[in-house]
């Protein structure tokens, strides 16, 4: 068996199992954006600090901060 490395074709084998994983991963981040609530989403992506800023803003009516 030659080596692997040399071989010509390894990019593209490479390449076209990177494009099946990313396929593979959108039916599910697209199910979990349709399920999840918005404010879990916020909270996973400002954190705690962040949505409890954003909550105290809209408490208080502030437009900006």
């Amino acid at each position: 068996m030659g080596d692997l490395r040399s071989d010509p074709l390894l990019p593209l084998l490479a390449l076209a199992g990177a494009m099946l994983v990313s396929a593979s991963l959108v039916a599910p981040v697209r199910q979990l954006l349709e399920t999840v609530p918005v404010g879990a989403l916020a909270w996973l992506v400002a954190g705690p600090s962040g949505v409890a800023a954003m909550a105290v803003t809209r408490v208080l009516g502030v437009r900006s901060v």
